[in-house]
């Protein structure tokens, strides 16, 4: 890597920086104001960074991650919305006597995971950024510890996810099997020419891999049937973590999920009309399970869902 390529991986650079000092101020006993305040300083200073790195776009750095105009757009509404958290977090905090030491750093780290999806290339990086933001809402969904609706929503949350990431893992590897690529652009292409020779053994992995992945970013992203998870989590989470689920983890979650079709050739009809049948589902269910709801937080889950 050129120091060319530090500076277009800059953004993402201050904000894993800015989280592990957030951490360790915590851990030093820092007081909540200053974490706020640090969380604050770190997501401006990103923010402003992102000026300097679209000189430098497009810019592939490693086979793992690309800075272009795409990755741009993307990282700026991330990181304005973890700003925005920020400030709100304060005063929810307080009013709950929540010291915040660990909450500012996770939000950070969060923000590390979004970023990194949003520009990902390559199955591993890909994988990297969507856990550091999983396991960074298991903490935050579970941080007010004395409530057991909290709690509640972490369980199913981590139980949910960690199998929506296995799918996701197993898809990859045998997508990978069939095609022998984990860069995203090649494995969209060799695995639509792989399943034009039915009966065939890279056939059978791809047509495999292709399903598993689907499944896996329809929990993700809470799509029907998929979509069980999301009002019990929406209800327990603290309100700004909630608000970061709906906005920020789905967000990041379809950007790396539209790079990763923009490969798909013109020519497929199946893998668009399978994601055409579950929008539908998606926005039927989701519209009309909300108009049950009795509690804000799950019809606003549901609204999310469509």
């Amino acid at each position: 890597m050129s120091n060319t390529d530090l500076v277009a991986l800059l953004p993402l650079i201050v904000v894993a920086v800015m989280g592990t000092v957030v951490m360790l101020a915590g851990a030093y006993g820092a007081r909540r104001v200053m974490l706020h305040w640090l969380t604050i300083l770190g997501v401006g200073i990103a923010l402003a960074s992102i000026v300097s790195v679209r000189p430098l776009a497009p810019r592939d750095v490693t086979p793992l991650l690309r800075i272009d105009s795409y990755s741009i757009l993307f990282m700026t509404l991330l990181f304005s919305g973890t700003g925005i958290l920020a400030i709100i977090s304060h005063p929810y905090l307080r009013a709950r006597r929540c010291a915040g030491e660990a909450y500012y750093s996770l939000l950070l780290f969060a923000t590390f995971g979004m970023g990194v999806l949003v520009c990902s290339t390559h199955f591993a990086s890909l994988f990297l950024g969507l856990e550091t933001l999983t396991v960074s809402l298991y903490g935050l969904l579970a941080y007010l510890r004395t409530e057991r609706q909290s709690l509640e929503a972490a369980i199913k949350y981590l139980i949910l996810a960690a199998m929506a990431s296995g799918l996701l893992l197993f898809g990859i590897a045998l997508l990978y099997a069939a095609t022998g690529s984990l860069v995203l652009a090649n494995v969209t292409a060799l695995s639509a020419e792989a399943l034009k020779t039915a009966g065939s053994p890279e056939a059978i992995w791809a047509a495999v891999g292709v399903l598993m992945l689907i499944v896996g970013f329809a929990f993700k992203l809470a799509l029907v049937p998929f979509h069980m998870w999301s009002p019990d989590v929406y209800q327990g989470a603290p309100a700004p973590v909630t608000a970061l689920i709906a906005t920020g983890s789905k967000g990041a979650v379809v950007a790396a999920l539209l790079r990763l079709l923009s490969g798909v050739p013109a020519d497929d009809s199946l893998l668009p009309s399978v994601l055409a049948t579950l929008a539908i589902l998606t926005m039927f269910g989701g519209n009309l399970l909300a108009l049950l709801q009795t509690d804000m937080k799950r019809m606003l889950a549901y609204s999310s869902i469509a």
